[in-house]
């Protein structure tokens, strides 16, 4: 079973090792080999969903690789497993990270070097990714730009470390 279960984990692999310093054409072209022609890509808002890598790949990746041009991700964790519906799973925690030099989903560049959290899944069916789940944690790069919608933290906030 864990044989299976690190096999996904190294069909991942490529992707993840483009996304390291994010060359455009790599990560591209690492999804294409990744994915099902069909798959599904679901992020949280204001992304929704998007059918196909250039569709996702357009609507997500290539704006924050506009405001943040020295992209690049970091992992914390990566595991895989099954669902109780015996859907297989490769899960990925960690932060995307770059300077901060054009307008994001209307937030104004800082100049600054920020970090963004990340939650992503990708579900295989035998070789290929066919649905991806992600959240990326944009309230927190609105912080680090000093922009913020919404009522005042009633806690200190700080910098998140990874999961040990």
């Amino acid at each position: 079973m864990s044989e299976r279960y690190t096999r996904l984990k190294a069909l991942l692999a490529p992707l993840r090792a483009a996304q390291y310093d994010f060359p455009v054409s790599d990560v591209r072209g690492a999804l294409h080999d990744l994915c099902s022609d069909e798959v599904l890509f679901r992020l949280s808002e204001p992304f929704g969903e998007a059918t196909g890598v250039d569709a996702f790949f357009d609507a997500a990746y290539a704006p924050l690789l506009g405001a943040l041009p020295d992209l690049e991700r970091r992992d914390h964790i990566v595991m895989a497993g099954a669902t109780d519906k015996a859907q297989d799973w490769v899960g990925c925690s960690g932060y995307y990270s770059g300077t901060f030099r054009a307008p994001w989903l209307d937030i104004a560049p800082t100049g600054h070097f920020v970090v963004m959290r990340f939650h992503e899944f990708y579900r295989f069916e035998g070789e290929n990714v066919v649905e991806f789940q992600a959240i990326w944690d944009i309230p927190e790069v609105m912080t680090q730009a000093g922009v913020w919608p919404m009522a005042p933290s009633l806690g200190r906030e700080i910098h998140i470390p990874g999961p040990a």
